[in-house]
């Protein structure tokens, strides 16, 4: 019985990686299914009750609890449920990565990891099977089909699927150093379909044209080529090919009308915000006057916050007497994580948010887990651009891979391949 419980933990787990990038609607069930066969099996109870005597998960779920506390300040009852259903799945990862810890079958990790990035490709199939027709019947030499929301927003929004695409690029850039272990086996030939992947997932992410994930993706690969050439993982030559190559290749996908467009207007209105048009409905300005107005209810109830379900009510009324059109019109959200807790919960909370971050921070750097260490300072910029834990594409993406580092401890096990086969 043992035997068989876990391998379908590991086929649920696999099926949830994969459909985190492809359509997390049903990660639902997949998810309620790992729940329930980590409570049958027996084994897992006591490492269930060590896991609630353990501060860091009582810390890691706090945003749920502020968000339950929440409800004795908040009129608008509807909207503070729908974010508390959302929200549970940090509760539900801890005890699922518990018992996939507990999880006798070898390679589990390695298999998991690989299904999340084999699921990332699948995502840019999908995009060229609706995009490539629509591009020829209809003869437009625009390229812009082939970018941003006309090519990836039959999956989800670009900016959502872009995260995956851009985590995928960085466990198969720890591969194929000999950092990680992905696909189990090693051979050249796995290792040239590494190579393809990455290049691959590189050209979906420009094509997707989400600006601070390329922003961040740039950071990550001149650290990451630092590190590779620290621990001698690339000589000179090779190190100078593969910087040339993603340098051209990255700059070719960016000149493209629309990409090179979203960059201008971000800059554009990042350089002269005091003058920002509040009738704009342009996507950099209407962030700017999202975090403005945040701001504002921030300094309005500083302390307890509004309350778990009247953000969006009082953000609106923001707009609404001071004149932002172009927000109101849209019911743009604060767009910062960050600043719709403090906004929502006080300082308490948003403290409690920053103390998440400290904890993995923390972790990561008592492990010397670097994998994790990008994780977390990804998850901090995130959730500096996006409202994370109102969505649920962000919170399972989240809460997925943050507790698979936290809670999962074999990922810290996992013997390491030091071969590097080119």
């Amino acid at each position: 019985m043992k035997k068989v419980l876990d391998q379908f933990e590991l086929f649920l787990m696999c099926v949830t990686v994969f459909m985190i990038p492809v359509h997390i609607k049903i990660t639902s069930l997949s998810i309620a299914l790992l729940l329930v066969t980590a409570f049958l099996k027996i084994e897992n109870y006591r490492s269930f009750l060590k896991l609630l005597s353990d501060f860091k998960f009582y810390l890691f779920i706090t945003p749920l609890i502020v968000a339950v506390l929440g409800l004795l300040n908040t009129e608008c009852l509807i909207a503070a449920r729908s974010q508390i259903e959302i929200v549970i799945s940090l509760l539900l990862f801890p005890f699922i990565f518990v018992s996939f810890t507990n999880n006798k079958i070898h390679y589990k990790i390695e298999l998991v990891l690989s299904f999340f990035i084999v699921g990332v490709l699948f995502t840019y199939i999908i995009c060229w099977a609706v995009a490539l027709p629509r591009f020829i019947c209809t003869g437009d030499v625009n390229v812009n089909k082939l970018f941003y929301t006309s090519f990836g927003r039959i999956v989800k929004g670009p900016h959502h699927l872009s995260y995956s695409v851009l985590f995928a690029i960085v466990l198969l850039s720890f591969s194929l150093i000999g950092e990680l272990k992905l696909f189990i086996r090693r051979s050249r030939r796995l290792t040239m379909f590494k190579l393809f992947s990455l290049i691959t997932l590189v050209v979906f992410l420009m094509q997707l044209s989400s600006k601070v994930t390329i922003l961040f993706f740039i950071l990550f690969a001149i650290v990451f080529l630092i590190y590779a050439m620290s621990k001698k993982k690339f000589s000179i030559k090779q190190l100078v090919i593969i910087s040339v190559f993603f340098v051209i290749v990255s700059s070719v996908l960016l000149s493209a009308p629309t990409p090179r467009a979203r960059f201008y207007n971000l800059f554009k209105v990042g350089l002269d915000f005091a003058n920002n048009n509040s009738k704009s409905q342009e996507s950099n300005s209407l962030r700017f006057e999202a975090i403005n107005a945040g701001l504002h209810v921030i300094y309005d109830n500083f302390w307890f916050g509004v309350g778990t379900g009247d953000i969006a009510t009082e953000m609106s009324n923001y707009y609404k007497a001071n004149d932002v059109q172009g927000a109101y019109i849209q019911h743009i959200s604060p767009h910062n994580q960050f600043i719709r807790t403090f906004a929502m919960y006080g300082i308490v909370g948003f403290v409690l948010l920053v103390m998440v971050f400290v904890m993995m921070l923390q972790k990561a750097i008592k492990t010397r887990n670097l994998l994790f260490g990008f994780w977390t300072l990804f998850m901090i910029v995130l959730f500096a651009v996006e409202d994370m834990l109102m969505i649920q594409d962000g919170i399972v993406y989240f809460a997925f891979f943050s507790s698979l580092f936290l809670f999962g401890d074999e990922l810290k096990n996992q013997q390491r391949d030091k071969e590097l086969i080119i």
